[in-house]
């Protein structure tokens, strides 16, 4: 299973309203709804019996990103930044989900 399926595994959301001084500055540019959708991304032990099975429903937009690639073998190994240009992930017979997200890491 690929790290970020297991990470969108172990998302929790929920909705809260911003502290005055966020909502000050959001509301030049947010229309309707003034709660945000917060997703805490927090490792979780599995206690189930078995394989984890997750399936996709759906297709979404993965965003660009930039990965370490290994290269060579043996002692001649290094690694470098490599583009993964944006793409689809998911069956392509399933529908796509487009949503508006701003996303934030935060402690």
């Amino acid at each position: 299973m690929p790290a970020s399926d297991a990470l969108a595994m172990q998302a929790q959301l929920r909705q809260e309203r911003p502290d005055k001084r966020s909502r000050r500055l959001a509301e030049k540019h947010l229309r309707g709804d003034r709660h945000v959708t917060v997703i805490e991304l927090r490792s979780r032990e599995y206690h189930g019996h078995g394989e984890r099975t997750w399936v996709l429903d759906h297709r979404i937009l993965v965003d660009g990103y930039y990965r370490r690639q290994w290269y060579g073998s043996g002692d001649e190994r290094w690694w470098d930044y490599i583009y993964i240009h944006p793409h689809l992930r998911g069956p392509d017979d399933t529908p796509l989900v487009v949503t508006d997200k701003i996303r934030a890491l935060v402690r």
